[in-house]
């Protein structure tokens, strides 16, 4: 079912929509033993043609010439579709730790990123997070790292089952600039002649 859906371009929204079934038989033991890996209960998808609530009928298949179907589980199954659907999100890069040499500046090689899922799942997710340790950055570097979804408050990863990504890891690009301490002078430019500054006047911080 979930394959035929995807391949025309649906999803079910809800992960636990398709219950387990099962089926009663009864026949020879001889017969019913070779039934038991070939007899499966079918899903009529023919009524699949647009989104929303859709109840799908079952059938048994696949069992041996002198075995009977008594009773399927489940004689109906109701599903909730929707269109399958993409989004680009933004990319946010958050450094860890201190670098022990100057600055370093990270940004990813691609500013965002496609995912595709339920039309009601995508609009939970704001943004996927790439994080960078910076702490042993000391030359300009490319790294591959993989990320998470940033999602709306109160929303939860195992609340989101349709969402897939275009791309499971993403580039960075690690520039590495030298930090220089210069000292903070005053430049005071003022037409007011009553302005005096004093000797003992101080400074916060004296250097940047």
């Amino acid at each position: 079912l979930r394959r035929f859906l995807a391949e025309n371009g649906f999803v079910i929204v809800n992960r636990n929509e398709i219950p387990n079934t099962s089926l009663k038989m009864s026949g020879r033991r001889s017969d019913l033993m070779k039934s038991l890996d070939k007899a499966r209960v079918v899903i009529d998808v023919s009524p699949i043609k647009n989104e929303g609530e859709i109840a799908l009928e079952t059938s048994a298949k696949g069992a041996k010439a002198g075995v009977s179907i008594e009773k399927i589980g489940a004689e109906t199954i109701s599903v909730s579709i929707e269109k399958i659907q993409s989004k680009a999100v933004p990319v946010r890069v958050v450094q860890i730790g201190t670098p022990k040499n100057g600055l370093v500046k990270t940004e990813p090689s691609d500013v965002t990123v496609e995912i595709k899922g339920a039309t009601s799942e995508l609009d939970l997710v704001e943004a996927v997070e790439v994080k960078m340790d910076i702490t042993n950055v000391l030359s300009n570097e490319k790294k591959e790292l993989g990320y998470s979804l940033i999602l709306k408050d109160g929303v939860e990863p195992e609340d989101l089952y349709t969402i897939r990504a275009d791309k499971e890891t993403i580039m960075v690009q690690n520039t590495v600039y030298e930090k220089k301490e210069v000292p903070v002078k005053i430049n005071v430019k003022t037409g007011n002649d009553n302005l005096i500054l004093s000797d003992e006047t101080e400074i916060e911080p004296q250097s940047v």
